[in-house]
């Protein structure tokens, strides 16, 4: 039995077809199925003892990287070998070993003695080799990748009854240990000698290709670590850095780095609260006060004029800041939130912090005549905008769905201010002038009132829905009615 099992490892090892030892196939295979279970599994042992100390001998022979690639290669012949003698001795395996308290499987027979004998001998010499590879191949070297998924592999199926532990305490801890290593080196050399947006774009860089590498570098259960580690090297330790240039990004609009910025921080638990603040700070005190300020400012002829380009200056604000959040910060709320405390501090902000206050009076009787310049504030100039929408004026002729872009903007806008009371007044008087008009765009004027209730509710809006709905539809032909029966009653028209 022996040397018919020894017979067929030489035979798998010199790779001869199965029709060469057929024989001692047929042996093995028929002992198997007598009543000589436990000779057979003391003979299969000492089988798997005698070959695996052959290829220890034989791995012996070998250092360095070399005997990394002996390992693997030798570590394949014993699954090999091994799988063919579970094939013959499936019987075995399937109806005496489950019967025995200590006997383990066939297969896994092979792999523990292997471990004990071959990988014990060979494994820091074999781990650093293919920890070696992982550098070479980060350092962009020719590196043989297959070996580094064959090791991982191997270290799978030796783990067995050791479970996810030996991985870990073979593989995965000295892997990150080193990669910490590698990215903190690195890193910290490329940003003293680089630019911080060159920084961003390589450490973006470093960080989706080492992810990327999951299945063939590490397997998925460490990518957790692997990311914690990436973050701690990369971002972690140059974060005051890159928070300081954030600015400097949002006064030149640079999208791409912002893009990168937001890639980068979003991956830290509290990455993104620093950034959102200066974002909240920069668009209030550097791109909306500087701009209702001078609006503020302006003498009301001036303010009449240029309420048309003001209001659509001001919504192309609001639109640009927007996509720069859906685009660049990916619709973070946030960001969302900071956009919308810096649109409502801007807009409820005191007049008083804007208009030019009057003159000190000399005395208390030209105090009395003093008076507070009078200035429209943005909410009247957005009603009057809207009207102006409405009309068709001469600059502001523009189709159906941009009218209706500037109606969304609009009310979200209004949304901002903590008292709409001046807008709806006004947006009131408007419909009225308008609905006496024979050009009057009802259906526009419906997508208008849509938007408000949508945004504000039923009950804000109600009045405007009923002057519209008494000039429309039904209650166009109620009052027309109505109109017709007073004339009829009173006998307007008819001659005496």
């Amino acid at each position: 039995m022996g040397k018919a099992l020894e017979a067929v490892c030489t035979y798998v090892e010199q790779e001869q077809k199965i029709g060469n030892w057929l024989d001692d196939h047929t042996i093995c295979f028929n002992l198997c199925n007598e009543e000589v279970e436990s000779h057979v599994y003391d003979k299969i042992i000492e089988v798997f003892d005698k070959q695996i100390t052959i290829q220890k001998n034989r791995l012996l022979k070998y250092q360095g990287e070399q005997l990394m690639r002996e390992y693997l290669k030798e570590f394949r012949f014993c699954t090999t070998y091994r799988s063919v003698i579970w094939k013959i001795t499936c019987y075995l395996e399937r109806f005496w070993i489950p019967s025995q308290k200590d006997a383990l499987k066939i297969r896994e027979l092979a792999l523990v003695r292997w471990r004990k004998t071959c990988y014990l001998m060979a494994a820091d010499t074999v781990r650093g080799s293919i920890l070696d590879l992982i550098d070479a191949s980060r350092n962009k070297e020719a590196a043989d990748r297959p070996l580094i998924k064959q090791f991982i592999e191997s270290l799978q199926q030796l783990s067995l009854e050791l479970g996810a532990e030996f991985y870990k305490e073979q593989f995965e801890k000295p892997f990150i240990q080193r990669l910490k290593q590698y990215y903190g080196r690195e890193s910290k050399e490329y940003f003293s000698t680089h630019p911080i947006a060159e920084y961003m774009a390589k450490a973006e860089e470093r960080i989706r290709e080492e992810e990327g590498m999951a299945g063939s570098f590490f397997l998925e259960s460490t990518k957790p670590l692997v990311v914690e580690a990436l973050n701690e090297s990369l971002i972690s330790d140059h974060f005051d850095a890159l928070q300081r240039t954030f600015e400097g990004m949002l006064r030149e609009h640079n999208e791409p780095e912002m893009k990168t910025f937001y890639f980068l921080l979003s991956r830290l638990s509290d990455g993104l609260s620093g950034s959102s603040k200066t974002f909240e700070n920069y668009l209030l005190k550097e791109v909306l006060t500087p701009v209702i300020t001078q609006q503020y400012r302006a003498k009301q002829k001036e303010q009449i004029e240029g309420l048309d380009k003001f209001c659509q200056d001001f919504i192309a604000i609001k639109r640009k800041y927007s996509k720069l959040i859906d685009e660049c910060f990916l619709k973070n709320v946030l960001f969302q939130e900071a956009m919308d405390k810096a649109f409502s501090a801007a807009l409820n902000a005191p007049n008083e912090n804007y208009i030019g206050k009057p003159e000190k009076a000399t005395s208390e009787k030209k105090a009395k005549v003093a008076k507070k310049a009078k200035v429209y504030k943005i909410d009247r100039l957005l009603a009057n905008f809207v009207d102006n929408l409405f009309k068709g004026k001469k600059e502001l002729k523009f189709g159906t769905e941009e009218t209706e872009a500037f109606f969304g903007d609009v009310v979200k806008i209004v949304a901002y201010f903590t008292s709409r009371d001046v807008f709806f007044e006004c947006s009131k008087r408007h419909l009225c002038q308008r609905l006496l008009s024979t050009k009057r765009n009802e259906d526009l004027e419906a997508s208008f009132l849509n938007k408000l209730k949508a945004q504000f509710g039923q009950n804000m809006v109600r009045h405007l829905q009923g002057m519209l709905n008494d000039v429309a539809g039904e209650g166009r032909e109620n009052l027309q009615k109505e109109f017709e029966e007073y004339l009829v009653k009173n006998k307007v028209g008819e001659k005496n």
